[in-house]
């Protein structure tokens, strides 16, 4: 944490303005050391609203009106309380200034902050009770390099036969990868499906295979998901974003924090069947989850209208039009 606060103070040295998200909020502390304009970011609806309970809480919760709001404030108290300590010493120290007395989100300067939210419209609609230094501006996506070159086994697999289904968990690691590889490997084999296996940083075992289905570690998601028949994915912000783009139905598998949210929304806007919890997750409920996303006709018209309107947006371009006419 002490070097993140130091590296985070000597890159702003020169800077014009700062961008800092949710975990990377002592920017603003920076911003106003260094009297430069300070823009929060976040991939998630984390600003206060009456509409719904903090993302990262169970989804199962229906709190209602004020007290949706408050959840907000109690989960970035928790959160300002993880890292107070640091903070404090760093800015009396670094920046030779007096202990923060509140908490970043429990200053006034918060709600007049300008906000930048990297999701779409269409996913999230804006809250009507958020104020206007709120702003979404759509995904904000990375494209693939210009010189990317995708394996040539991979591309012998995906001219071999019908479109796979791809089940990766980006950096969620799992405790009994062998688990949920056998899980991920018998629904495939149950639907009659390839598949295409991301290894990733541990979610899924790097095991031998069958000729059905071809392992990979890492790969664009943005090359290789509209070449799929479905996604299997953890939910992450990212990943839930790429597979909207790509107009492909989705089967979410929520570790925790803000992935139950984002596979209760897919599913509410009826691109992707039910979100399947990790630890609910069986062979016959990953089944379902694929057959009817391959199946269900309504929901992958849903999800290619979806992307079009998606792969419309710009949403780096919003960003850089917001905090021009603020700064």
């Amino acid at each position: 944490m002490k070097q993140s606060l130091q590296e985070s103070w000597l890159a702003c040295q020169d800077a014009e303005l700062v961008i800092g998200g949710g975990t990377a909020f002592w920017g603003y502390y920076i911003a106003q050391q260094l009297n430069l304009p300070f823009f929060f970011t976040a991939l998630q609806p984390i600003y206060p609203t009456g509409s719904f309970p903090n993302p990262i809480l169970p989804r199962w919760l229906k709190l209602g009106g004020w007290v949706n709001r408050r959840s907000y404030i109690l989960i970035c108290e928790l959160f300002w309380q993880l890292f107070r300590e640091s903070i404090n010493r760093w800015h009396v120290e670094t920046m030779g200034q007096a202990p923060c007395t509140k908490s970043f989100f429990a200053m006034d300067e918060w709600h007049q902050l300008p906000k930048l939210f990297g999701y779409s419209p269409s996913v999230v609609p804006t809250p009507q009770d958020w104020n206007e230094s709120c702003h979404v501006t759509g995904y904000w996506f990375l494209d693939s390099p210009d010189d990317f070159v995708p394996p040539p086994e991979l591309l012998d697999f995906l001219e071999a036969g019908e479109p796979p289904i791809y089940i990766g968990f980006g950096s969620m690691a799992s405790r009994n990868p062998e688990q949920i590889t056998t899980i991920a490997l018998k629904a495939l084999e149950k639907t009659q499906q390839r598949g295409i296996l991301l290894t990733g940083w541990g979610g899924i075992s790097n095991v031998d295979l069958p000729e059905q289905v071809f392992k990979l570690e890492s790969i664009p998601h943005d090359w290789l998901f509209p070449k799929m028949k479905a996604i299997v994915h953890h939910g992450g912000a990212g990943t839930t974003a790429a597979a909207l783009k790509s107009g492909i139905p989705s089967i979410a598998i929520p570790f925790f924090v803000d992935q139950p949210f984002w596979g209760d929304r897919v599913a509410k806007l009826g691109v992707s069947p039910q979100p399947i919890p990790k630890k609910q997750l069986t062979v016959n409920k990953l089944a379902y989850g694929i057959q009817k996303a391959i199946a269900d006709q309504s929901m992958r018209q849903k999800a290619a209208k979806l992307g079009e309107t998606i792969r419309a947006e710009d949403g780096i371009g919003e960003v850089i039009k917001v905090i021009q006419q603020i700064k």
